[in-house]
């Protein structure tokens, strides 16, 4: 199957950027309906999984205190 330009390939998004995991094995999204691949789904490697964890507990202390309408607005601003 060839994929669907419209869908590009997802990232990783770690410590505020958008990453090519560290894997290069990526698994087809489907569309259920046509069988039609959309995009594709990258593997997340263990100091991928580790780099993300490290980050979350970097800004974890600081994120705790922030007053929760602030953190609403973080997750509320589209990403681009």
């Amino acid at each position: 199957m060839t994929k669907d330009e419209r869908y590009p390939a997802l990232q990783l998004f770690i410590d505020g950027h958008w990453i090519d995991a560290g894997s290069r094995h990526l698994d087809d999204v489907l569309n259920p309906a046509t069988g039609e691949v959309l995009s594709q789904v990258p593997h997340a490697t263990d100091d991928d999984i580790n780099a993300a964890a490290e980050a979350a507990g970097r800004t974890f202390k600081s994120w705790k205190a922030s007053p929760p309408m602030s953190g609403r607005r973080s997750f509320a601003r589209p990403q681009t």
